[in-house]
C-alpha cells in the first residue's frame, strides 16, 4: 500500500505531506492539493509483481488506475462509480474497506 505520509495536528486533524521520498512521487499530479502518488503507477508496478492486483476509489484521480485491473477486482463509489457506469464499465460497489477483504482474499 502507498499513501502520503500524514500525522494528526490537534485542532487541525489529519495533515498530510506530500511523499518526496516515494518511488511513485509525481510533483505534476494533485498541484495545489498535495497528493503526489501517481496512482497509476502503484498498479502498474503492483501487476509486474503480482497477477491479482485491486484498485479501490471514489474521485477522478483514481479513474485511469481503476481500469488497468479486471473490474472483479475494480472496486468504486462516489465520482468514480458515476463516471464508470456512465462509460459502461463493470466495477464492484463498496460502501467501507472491509466490504472489500472478502474479495482480496480470494486471491490469497
Amino acid at each position: 500500500m502507498h499513501a502520503n505520509p500524514g500525522s494528526l495536528v490537534p485542532g487541525h486533524g489529519l495533515v498530510m505531506e506530500m511523499p518526496r521520498n516515494s518511488p511513485f512521487f509525481d510533483p505534476a499530479i494533485g498541484i495545489g492539493i498535495g497528493i503526489g502518488i501517481g496512482k497509476a503507477a502503484v498498479v502498474r508496478e503492483a501487476l509486474q509483481r503480482h497477477p491479482c492486483v485491486a484498485f479501490a476509489g471514489d474521485g477522478p484521480p483514481d479513474h485511469g488506475p481503476a481500469l488497468l485491473v479486471p473490474p472483479g477486482r475494480r472496486f468504486a463509489r462516489g465520482f468514480l462509480a458515476e463516471k464508470l457506469a456512465k462509460e459502461g464499465e463493470a466495477f464492484q460497489s463498496y460502501a467501507c474497506w472491509s466490504a472489500i477483504a472478502d474479495r482480496l482474499l480470494e486471491c490469497a
